[in-house]
Order: structure tokens, then C-alpha cells, then sequence
């Protein structure tokens, strides 16, 4: 082989090496990128979560307070009723807590 076909060759190869590794780089800058997108959506809905979860309850609070006068609602708040949602305490045996807990069934079998 002739020395000017070698060169053309090496040139070559070293011009697709040279490539490989900025689109390897581009690449694990897109996944950077696209984890970042996913953690913040991941936050973005949680936070929208709470928000709905708190707007909820306190609308419900306020029509308990209306028809349960009898009863202190400022003490219930939103994350005391998500922490017993969440792993139940001591509160297990309180029907609600069962009811609020409980998995749904099945039916179509």
C-alpha cells in the first residue's frame, strides 16, 4: 500500500475517533439533561400533589367544622391525616384509618 493511501487512512480513522468521542460527550450530556427534566417533573408533580392534597382537606375541614361544631378542626391538620394515611400509628383499629388504607379489590374475576 502506498504511503499517501496509509496517511488517508490513518487520517480518516483518527477523524472518526475524534467524532466518536464529542457524540459520546453529547450523549451523556443529553442524559444529564434528561435526568434533571425527569427529577423536576418528579418534584413538580409531588409539589402539585400537595398542593391539591392541602386545598382538599382544608376544604373538607372547613364543612366538617360547619356540621361537627363540637369538635376542635384546628387541631387536624394536613400532614398529621397524611402521616396517618401514610403508615396508620396507632390508629389501625379507627375505622376510617382501615378505610382510607384498604386496597382495592379485584372484581373482575
Amino acid at each position: 500500500m502506498k504511503n499517501w493511501s496509509r496517511r488517508l487512512i490513518n487520517s480518516w480513522h483518527e477523524k472518526c475517533v475524534e467524532d466518536e468521542a464529542i457524540l459520546a460527550d453529547l450523549n451523556i450530556r443529553v442524559n444529564k439533561a434528561f435526568s434533571q427534566k425527569n427529577k423536576y417533573l418528579k418534584l413538580k408533580h409531588h409539589s402539585e400533589l400537595e398542593l391539591a392534597f392541602n386545598e382538599g382537606f382544608e376544604k373538607f375541614r372547613a364543612f366538617a367544622a360547619t356540621t361537627h361544631t363540637s369538635y376542635n378542626w384546628d387541631y387536624v391538620s394536613p400532614d398529621a391525616v397524611r402521616e396517618i394515611l401514610d403508615d396508620g400509628g396507632d390508629m389501625n383499629e379507627h375505622k376510617h384509618v382501615k378505610a382510607a388504607r384498604k386496597k382495592p379489590t379485584d372484581t373482575t374475576k
